[in-house]
């Protein structure tokens, strides 16, 4: 970690690592906390899978699930629960998951002797010092892949942020993002609630971004302790696929969690607040389940089911990616008397898990799955023109020729040049071309054969699902990272010959250090080779700064501002009114009311935006130039119509810096 952090900025050696190590002590607790307690919360299904040969960490995936459930539950129910009550209320399923813990921790200390842990953290220390380093800047200094967090400072953290202050996890409708389900979302929100974040603040500011903004980096310090969770149970259940036969065998496991742990886009992904390492813990969990021959057959359906369900509510892709590959591993290791029950509870559990999320939506708009299947539930509060612009966003309209041809190869029309966007993609190193030789090398083997088919299959789903459900992001490929995974371990565990054993294990660890290294070059990259240029800087010091540096436009106290085009508010204290791209647009309202014979009258259009409260209004021309001309961006705006109304109808106000958007101020009508 000292080497990580002394990389590309302008502290020295000793003071980064200092402020790393505080910043990892400081912000890391509450995810800490949040995992052990979660362990704990595990055993209250201990009888479910007692007699499993992994049932501590199938105790963790239960326990993280059974965490994220009730914190989703107790945060919708907030506006129950008045002021500290909601604290306390949140606090209590930590509270008893930690008196559970000890117990736990006894039973793991005679179980888990012979796990050789210390080679374990050996091989998996870069990554996790690249994930905290990363983790302990703040949110959108890095990583260019994700624009700079900008699904983070949309809604990840975001929405976190509004619902401490609106009292309850609820959706809203100026963000779409508010009606997917938020599992993972709603731990950032418990964690705010944990540490007893204001909710009111000098110059509104509140909740995660007070205090100098630590519980910012403590939600991104609680996804890289999931990674680490999904590491640990993705060596589980490598060890179980090969039965766990030997100290061989456990180096198997070591191998297939470090092979899921080193891959860029993991570590990427995972110093930063998204969801995606959180599915990934649950998934692999699934899949524990499912093959480990110590479960009961109806017992294993129901947790498989309940499993995947919440790492729908997490992220929901999870349906297409996890969903398939845990059937299949239940149709493949459930004893066949045991199948169709198992699938049942399966199908039924999976429903009871993501049962609030859909009851909250329809009773918030009428469509239980909003903004999907609006063609059976009903349009909600939109018009069929945003159903179509979201669509189109979300889906590739190409041939099978071009989704074929772009899982391996580059994109020419890509608008910012020629790019990968499958397997190949630099963040995704040679862990498809490794995972490939494994699944070769297994299948040839008589131990392994049968185990690794099972495996390719569930891979060839999951890359089904990517070819005809996403719109082909490299980054929605990272649920393979557990499946490629467990195809390394298993892999490694193959030989019967213990020579040639350790030449192929041998031959993997030198493969997976070459990834780790990709993945150290991936941080170094960031910000021109300066990826700590920032790290000075708590989350705190952008609430005045601004992401791009230099002091912001000043506003009046109390002022309420409309952000156009921008729709990353999360370092923008105060009164505020903003969307994302999909949602109804103030200024197209105003467009509209405002209309007159020979076009729109400026004045009136900035007389409905002073109707709806909107005392100044920040522009971004970039990114409003950027939607428009995407076609992502309400299509009755043009850009020439917001500046004659810019230029007509508003009073300017001062430019911040170079590049920095403008605040113009709505021009009041004059009174006779």
């Amino acid at each position: 970690m000292w080497g990580v952090a002394a990389i590309g900025g302008p502290l020295g050696p000793a003071q980064a690592w200092a402020t790393v190590i505080d910043r990892a002590l400081f912000a890391g607790w509450p995810g800490l906390l949040y995992m052990a307690s979660s362990i704990g919360l595990g055993r209250l299904a201990l009888p479910c899978f007692r007699g499993a040969r992994e049932e501590l960490a199938i105790q963790a995936a239960v326990g993280l699930s059974l965490q994220l459930s009730l914190g989703h539950a107790i945060n919708g129910l907030g506006g129950f629960f008045p002021g500290l009550a909601w604290n306390v209320v949140a606090l209590a399923p930590c509270a008893a998951g930690l008196v559970l813990l000890t117990p736990t921790v006894r039973a793991a200390g005679k179980r888990e002797r012979s796990v050789t842990g210390m080679a374990a953290g050996a091989v998996c220390a870069l990554p996790l010092a690249i994930m905290v380093v990363a983790a302990s800047q703040a949110p959108g200094v890095l990583w260019a892949s994700e624009f700079g967090g900008f699904d983070v400072l949309s809604y990840h953290l975001q929405l976190p942020r509004e619902w401490l202050d609106l009292g309850r996890l609820t959706p809203v409708k100026h963000n779409v993002y508010s009606y997917l389900p938020s599992y993972f979302e709603s731990a950032f929100l418990t964690l705010q609630l944990w540490t007893f974040a204001p909710r009111t603040g000098a110059d509104g500011v509140t909740g995660m971004l007070a205090d100098d903004g630590w519980r910012a980096l403590a939600c991104q310090m609680l996804h890289v302790w999931f990674g680490g969770a999904a590491a640990w149970i993705v060596a589980a259940c490598a060890r179980e696929l090969v039965s766990r036969r030997d100290d061989a065998d456990a180096r198997g496991a070591v191998i297939a969690g470090a092979t899921f742990l080193v891959v860029p886009w993991v570590v990427v992904v995972g110093s930063m607040a998204y969801n995606e390492l959180a599915m990934a813990a649950l998934l692999a969990g699934a899949l524990l389940v499912a093959c480990d021959r110590g479960v009961s057959g109806l017992a294993r359906g129901a947790i498989v089911g309940w499993l995947v369900g919440v790492a729908c509510g997490v992220k929901p892709t999870a349906l297409i990616f996890g969903a398939p590959a845990a059937g299949l591993a239940l149709l493949w290791f459930a004893p066949a008397k045991t199948r169709m029950q198992a699938t049942a509870w399966a199908i039924v559990a999976g429903g009871a898990a993501l049962a609030p999320w859909m009851l909250r939506n329809w009773i918030s708009c009428g469509n239980p799955v909003f903004p999907y299947i609006h063609g059976v539930f009903g349009d909600a509060h939109w018009v069929p023109e945003q159903y179509e612009r979201f669509a189109r966003a979300h889906h590739f309209d190409g041939s099978w020729g071009d989704r074929l041809r772009l899982l391996v190869f580059l994109d020419p029309a890509d608008p910012a040049g020629p790019r990968h966007r499958g397997m190949l993609h630099p963040q995704w190193s040679i862990f498809f071309p490794l995972v490939g030789l494994s699944a070769i090398f297994g299948l040839l083997l008589r131990r392994t054969h049968t185990t690794m088919v099972f495996l390719l299959l569930a891979l060839l789903v999951q890359v089904a699902a990517w070819l005809t459900l996403t719109h082909l992001q490299s980054r929605f490929l990272l649920p393979l990272a557990v499946t490629g995974a467990l195809m390394v371990g298993v892999a490694a565990c193959g030989a019967e010959r213990a020579g040639v054993r350790t030449l192929v294990q041998t031959a993997l660890l030198l493969a997976i250090g070459f990834i780790g290294v990709r993945s150290l070059d991936t941080f170094w990259s960031e910000r021109g080779g300066q990826p700590n240029q920032q790290l000075g800087f708590p989350p705190g010091a952008f609430v005045q700064r601004g992401l791009r540096g230099g002091d912001r436009p000043p506003l009046k106290p109390g002022e309420r501002l409309y952000l156009l085009g921008d729709s990353t508010p999360f370092y923008i204290p105060g009164p505020l009114i903003y969307h994302t791209t999909w949602d109804e647009s103030p200024l197209a309202t105003a467009f509209q009311s405002g209309r007159v014979k020979d076009g729109v009258d400026p004045v009136a259009v900035s007389a409905s935006l002073a109707g709806r409260g909107i005392e100044a209004v920040m522009v971004n021309p970039g990114e409003l130039a950027r939607l428009i001309d995407s076609r992502w961006y309400e299509p009755s705006l043009t850009l020439q119509d917001i500046a004659a109304w810019i230029r007509n109808g508003t009073t300017p106000s001062e430019a911040s810096g170079e590049g920095m958007p403008l605040i113009v101020r709505p021009r009041k009508v004059a009174t006779p």
